[in-house]
């Protein structure tokens, strides 16, 4: 009976040696929060609401311009040819345009 009760303790004692362990108090180590600080967390929220308002609002609008400056192009493109600036109109009505709407990366204004 003695040698099952000592058993007992041991175990007993292994038992709580391990899980105060895994919580960090047998060895006096400290453990670190899982949560973001408050001011990371609002750097995040604002960058997922740039990047939101990127795709749903000003990607289409830049899509609706490249669309619409190319065809301003058409209409224009022969005055501009006679006055020889066929390229500074390309640039400004269709590539400018499309360069903010498909080579700018998402959120970057």
């Amino acid at each position: 009976m003695r040698f099952s009760r000592r058993c007992g303790l041991r175990s007993g004692a292994a038992a709580l040696g391990v899980v105060l362990a895994t919580a960090g108090v047998a060895g006096g180590a400290e453990s670190e929060p899982d949560v973001a600080p408050a001011e990371s967390r609002g750097a995040l929220a604002a960058e997922i609401g740039a990047k939101a308002f990127d795709a749903v609002i000003l990607r289409p609008i830049g899509v609706a311009a490249t669309v619409g400056g190319f065809g301003c192009f058409l209409i224009l493109g022969p005055m501009a040819a006679a006055s020889l600036g066929i390229g500074t109109a390309w640039d400004i009505l269709v590539v400018d345009p499309a360069e903010y709407t498909f080579v700018r990366p998402l959120g970057a204004f």
